[in-house]
């Protein structure tokens, strides 16, 4: 089921092409649902932004040396599975197809 604020705001960027339609109070969840909504429908520009901003609160959060998440998305027919990593010298960002 698609979240609907989520699909509000992609809605509204797709009407507007304006980028400030994710603010820098949305809750995490928000983000990954608009993020998982943007890419289904290859909104480059706003999967972006969501990126960054994800990435953001993640490193922002980081308790250890290490952190990892990620992220399951349907594109194209299948199955996605977005991973990122960081550490305190390295970051990483790996996209898996998982599922036909």
């Amino acid at each position: 089921m698609v979240n609907p604020d989520a699909f509000g705001i992609v809605l509204e960027y797709l009407y507007t092409k304006d980028l400030s339609v994710i603010g820098p109070r949305i809750p995490l969840n928000l983000l990954i649902d608009t993020w998982s909504l943007a890419s289904q429908y290859i909104v480059e520009p706003l999967m972006c932004k969501l990126e960054a901003m994800i990435t953001y609160i993640k490193e922002e959060s980081e308790t250890s040396e290490t952190s990892e998440w990620s992220i399951l998305y349907e594109k194209d027919g299948g199955f996605y599975l977005l991973l990122h990593r960081i550490t305190n010298s390295f970051q990483s960002t790996i996209t898996q197809r998982v599922l036909k």
